[in-house]
């Protein structure tokens, strides 16, 4: 399966427009800085801001603007990512900026992007860090005749490329084998392969996975796949749509029966995330209900991160609506037995998902998962972020016109009679039990009909 060529006209125009947005050398700059900034969280919404406020001052159609606004936080988060792991580069924003490069779907290529870096990064112990990384060995090879003499191996003990590399050169990678309590075939190329994919480096994985003959890939990969899959351990999401590439089509219709889920959830990321429809199709029938649930709180937690991305929430729409009953009944009782829907309040742009939901619950469901401690903290959250707009859709969503006014007077008596005679949450005060009051007294009229 190739995820990079399946690219329309339309969505590669946007996305070169998004990333000419990014490369201002102010906007880098603020990258670079924010990592070693306590309040970092707040500098990258305010940088994100800045990117979204010239994307929105375009002379575009709005459509036009949407589409650019939806991969413009993508490629954002590809900036931000690169500039994070290669922190150490002492390259000026202004050059970083122009060094950059992207491949058509608004990935980096950090192979070739290495390769330009090296030509003007001047520390020669950060261009040997980098090429071993990215496994350049060319350019491997010339700088360690540089560093080779005077490089300190304890202040790269943490980066595994580097380890390997300087192994590697030294012909002495049995004892690095042997440091890490490798167990696995002593073999240099399946060692480095295995390790690359342990440490989430799908650059280098892919560099020895080539080297090696190919006759020996398949059982490497099975037994590579196999280990992530079953070890608790976290995996950089690009690992499973690497392996998808080179697996038989047996192989690849195992995988997607015996672990629907885990191979769904990593295409919920850029840039493979036009290709989930397409994997959900074929793991529909062997999907759990827990794993349904998984994925539709990963959407919605997506959501929230890319500011109500319109990719995200066509997406869920199809998969909510084409998913079996019983999948959708386990998330309705999750909001009913849970706090789901609660949290689903709390995440801004999720209007969709908790449309979908009222709309495919029945009226006994709906009122369970409103008229309780739930529903009152439900509003409490919706309010507090100020969606409004949420508030008045769940209304209609719960009541019809005819009995709306009668709907709000019953949940409001019920809310003040929990908070009265139940322990409430920590946060919520009576203050807040006003508040959600007020709002829902202002529900009772129709919105055509306000003045």
């Amino acid at each position: 399966m190739d995820f990079d060529t399946q690219t329309s006209l339309a969505d590669r125009a946007a996305t070169t427009v998004a990333i000419s947005i990014w490369f201002h050398e102010e906007v880098i700059e603020l990258i670079k800085t924010s990592h070693s900034d306590k309040n970092f969280d707040r500098l990258w919404t305010e940088i994100k801001h800045k990117v979204i406020v010239n994307i929105r001052s375009l002379p575009l159609t709005l459509h036009a603007k949407e589409i650019i606004l939806d991969f413009c936080l993508f490629v954002g988060q590809q900036i931000r990512y690169w500039m994070h792991i290669f922190y150490f580069l002492t390259i000026s924003s202004k050059t970083m900026a122009q060094m950059i490069f992207f491949k058509p779907r608004g990935k980096i290529d950090y192979v070739e992007t290495a390769k330009r870096v090296i030509l003007h990064e001047e520390n020669d112990i950060n261009k040997f860090r980098l090429a071993c990384i990215c496994c350049l060995e060319d350019d491997i090879v010339k700088l360690w005749s540089k560093v080779g003499p005077t490089f300190d191996e304890r202040s790269e003990a943490n980066v595994f490329e580097v380890k390997f590399w300087i192994s590697y050169l030294r012909q002495n990678t049995e004892r690095l084998m042997n440091d890490v309590e490798y167990i696995g075939s002593r073999d240099v190329l399946q060692f480095a392969f295995f390790m690359s994919v342990s440490n989430n480096n799908t650059i280098s994985a892919k560099f020895f996975l080539n080297k090696m003959h190919k006759e020996d890939r398949p059982r490497v990969l099975d037994r590579t796949l196999k280990n992530i899959l079953e070890t608790p351990n976290p995996f950089n999401y690009e690992t499973i749509p690497f392996f998808m590439r080179y697996l038989s089509r047996e192989k690849l219709q195992s995988l997607l029966h015996d672990y629907p889920e885990v191979v769904l959830l990593q295409f919920l990321k850029f840039p493979y995330l036009n290709h989930f429809l397409d994997t959900a199709n074929k793991t529909r029938d062997h999907l759990s209900n827990e794993g349904f649930y998984c994925i539709t709180e990963e959407m919605a937690y997506y959501m929230s991160v890319y500011f109500g991305n319109h990719t995200y929430a066509n997406i869920f729409l199809e998969f909510w609506n084409n998913s079996p009953y019983r999948c959708k009944d386990y998330v309705i009782t999750k909001c009913i037995e849970g706090s789901y829907l609660v949290r689903l309040g709390m995440f801004k742009h999720t209007s969709c998902v908790i449309r979908s939901i009222f709309q495919s619950s029945t009226t006994f469901q709906k009122r369970k998962m409103v008229f309780s401690y739930n529903g009152m903290m439900f509003f409490d959250a919706l309010i507090r972020r100020d969606r409004m707009g949420c508030v008045a859709m769940s209304i209609n969503e719960l009541c019809t016109s005819e009995e709306r006014e009668a709907c709000i007077d019953e949940l409001i008596v019920l809310f003040k009679d929990m908070f009265k005679y139940c322990r409430s949450h920590p946060t919520f005060k009576s203050e807040n039990l006003e508040t959600v009051v007020d709002v829902l007294e202002r529900e009772k009229v129709l919105p055509n009909e306000r003045i």
